[in-house]
């Protein structure tokens, strides 16, 4: 392993320790993006680390046990129920992988263990009560409870449906569905919560680790190890459970009366359902609680609220109802929560606006969508492509990039001397900002898989900051430095291409960047007096590169080259002003804006086939003299 590359494991390790568990699998998706051997090591040390620190806090009886097998439990039967292999560990029991083993049918089933080393009849309840709460759930989106019993070293285990899914939250960040379609997600873990709630049950540790969503896209509830019947503490069978305060629950994602030791209620869950419904639409979570000691993370807990500023008006109003501090100010119940977001999902303010469907929007500054990827939205009339307005931003709307399944656009807004990104999803139903503008970010691109946006910000002595970020909004990881401005995606999602040079009398080249370790690779050379290459585009079949060069400022054509290497082409003989390019889909031709040369002097945009064949063709409908 060379220096750099154990720099890099120690970086993301020591940020993975800072983290809370649950955290660690999301920071771990964002910090190894690309590149699965880190995250492979990473994984290996966090174990060990866990394994170290478990073997100083345990007794040697307890060692010693856990040596006959994972928690005593060797690979064998339960009942009717063979295990097959560990799936997950939680703060009371494992989980793992099980197959019916009588015969009498197939299937795969999950079985949740008593961890050793748990003793106590609290501990003994509160498992002896998910059972029965489970064996009570009857609902869609809850897991169901299949069997039940005593191991024979006389721990219960409970077998439930097995989930093949991901969490919430991992599943918005992976699908990228519409903010219609994570509502309407959102909608159904709302109706299992209310289920529960019409039973005078509260879940207690709603997170986005609880709720799995399945390929077919169910979101099933899970764990309810820590639920309470809302009953009064004085009723029959309610004290040995429920009279002393748990600290079985998630910190992030806890009501402050939870982390207070105060009486839980309907409203609890509904201030966690909260949260979850602002990491599901901000794409992040709602507290950043490393490196903070319980105390502190405590206050952050029941005093800070998540930053609504990303979110449409109505949602932000939403979520800052169901997230207040005071139960009382809270939806009461799960049920009115919901009844809230339908109630936005059929409120005028995410309606389509009756101009956007005629292709009309009157504004004092809009953005057109006139660039490759664009081409689809155009409306046509009498044989033309026409341009027509996209955004009404009440400041300059410019430098677009569409999502790659054409549901979205994200671009620049220039303001008060700074930039922000927004994103705009072309149905009408929303926009909303992906930056705060703290660092003027500007310039972004979406990845060709459509999970990430590349984007550049402020940096410092000159250069600029290359980074990524997820396409629905969150932190920004920072690749590099450059003094480019125009960043390029590789079709493997892997890469980004911007320009760069060494010092102010070099010419700029196009550089390579890996996601991964923020290596680099030069990919063109021009000659020294030029300004050189300021931006390139890689082709959807990801051979060619075409590249924007200039030899003096104002003087500039296309070029393409193969991204194997080797010699470039000139394909554009026009030596001005190139004012954006893309490819066309079948990665034959490129479409470029630009004048043509005088006397004509015809601005608009041009598609040019890149072996130059039959010359440059102007778009009819899209052009204006100069």
């Amino acid at each position: 392993m060379t220096p750099e590359r154990w720099s890099r494991v120690r970086t993301v390790f020591f940020a993975a320790l800072d983290v809370h568990p649950d955290l660690r699998g999301a920071l771990l998706d964002r910090e190894c993006v690309g590149d699965d051997a880190l995250k492979d090591e990473i994984v290996s040390l966090l174990g060990s680390s866990e394994r170290a620190k478990s073997f100083l806090t345990r007794s040697a009886a307890e060692i010693a046990e856990g040596w006959a097998g994972a928690d005593g439990v060797a690979p064998g039967r339960l009942g009717a129920w063979q295990l097959r292999r560990e799936i997950g560990r939680g703060g009371m029991a494992t989980v793992y992988l099980c197959e019916r083993a009588d015969g009498q049918f197939e299937k795969r089933a999950a079985v949740k263990i008593l961890k050793l080393g748990l003793h106590g009849d609290d501990v003994l309840a509160r498992f002896t009560r998910e059972r029965q709460l489970l064996a009570d759930l009857d609902h869609p989106n809850i897991v169901h409870l299949l069997d039940g019993g005593v191991t024979g070293d006389g721990r219960p285990y409970l077998v439930m449906d097995f989930v093949d899914g991901a969490p919430i939250s991992t599943y918005v960040a992976e699908q990228q569905p519409s903010t219609s379609q994570r509502l309407a997600l959102f909608l159904k873990v709302c109706d299992a919560v209310g289920y529960a709630h019409s039973l005078s049950i509260i879940h207690r540790d709603i997170k986005p680790g609880n709720i799995l969503v399945t390929r077919d896209g169910a979101p099933k509830l899970l764990d309810f190890g820590i639920a309470k019947l809302a009953v009064k503490q004085d009723a029959p069978g309610a004290a040995d459970v429920t009279k002393s305060p748990s600290r079985y629950f998630t910190l992030e994602y806890a009501s402050p009366e939870q982390v207070r030791g105060e009486a839980v209620s309907t409203a609890s869950d509904v201030y966690s359902l909260g949260l979850v419904l602002w990491q599901i639409l901000a794409g992040r979570a709602p507290f950043d609680l490393r490196g903070l000691l319980p105390y502190e993370a405590g206050r952050v807990v029941c005093e800070d609220s998540p930053d609504l500023g990303g979110l449409p008006p109505g949602l932000a109003r939403i979520v800052k109802t169901a997230t207040q501090k005071s139960p009382r100010a809270r939806y009461p119940t799960a049920e009115a929560f919901a009844r809230e977001v339908r109630q936005y999902l059929d409120s005028p303010e995410r309606a389509p606006s009756r101009a956007l469907r005629r292709g009309v929007l009157y504004a004092t500054a809009v953005l057109a969508a006139i660039v490759a990827l664009a081409l689809p939205l155009g409306r046509r009339q009498g044989g033309e492509m026409r341009a027509f307005p996209l955004t009404a931003e009440a400041r300059g709307a410019v430098l677009p990039s569409f999502s790659p399944d054409g549901k979205s656009v994200v671009y620049t807004v220039f303001a008060g001397g700074g930039s922000v990104l927004m994103r705009k999803d072309l149905d009408g139903s929303n926009t909303w900002p992906l930056t705060n503008g703290s660092r003027s970010e500007r310039y972004a691109r979406w990845s060709p898989d459509g999970k990430w946006i590349a984007q550049i910000s402020s940096g410092h002595a000159g250069r600029r900051d290359v980074g990524v970020m997820p396409a629905a909004g969150g932190p920004e990881r920072k690749i590099a430095t450059s003094e480019g401005i125009f960043p390029a995606w590789t079709q493997d999602s892997k890469s980004v291409v911007v320009a760069d040079r060494a010092t102010a009398e070099d010419p700029f080249q196009l550089v390579m960047l890996r996601l991964n370790d923020g290596s680099r690779r030069e990919l063109t050379a021009p000659e020294r007096g030029h300004w050189g290459d300021i931006a390139g585009a890689v082709s959807p079949d990801g051979r060619w590169l075409a590249i924007n060069r200039y030899s003096a400022k104002g003087s500039g054509d296309l070029y393409v080259m193969p991204m194997s290497g080797g010699p470039l082409r000139r394909i554009t003989q026009v030596n001005t002003w190139i004012n954006g390019f893309d490819w066309m889909p079948n990665s034959r031709e490129i479409l470029y804006a630009s004048c043509s040369p005088p006397p004509d002097s015809v601005c608009g945009l041009w598609r040019i086939a890149i072996d130059g064949a039959g010359g440059p063709r102007l778009l009819p409908g899209l052009s204006t003299p100069w």
